[in-house]
């Protein structure tokens, strides 16, 4: 009987959510930022809400990716 095992498939899926969460929530303020910026003309803050949704679904995705290959 292995003692390791459930904690590492625990471990395993708080990063498959924590990726998923981070993808979901990345790519919503992008959209919302991209489409505010082509309605009523682009400024500076959208310019970084869209950078900072970029970067959440990019970590999102490591987190994701790091999750999957340690579950297995």
């Amino acid at each position: 009987m292995q003692q390791g095992a459930p904690y590492a498939t625990v471990w395993a899926m708080f990063w498959i959510v924590a990726g998923a969460v981070l993808v979901v929530s990345g790519l919503a303020m992008a959209a919302t930022a991209a489409r505010g910026a082509r309605r009523a003309g682009s400024t500076g803050a959208s310019g970084i809400a869209i950078a900072v949704g970029g970067g959440l679904v990019v970590w999102g995705a490591v987190a994701l990716l790091v999750g999957l290959i340690t579950e297995g």
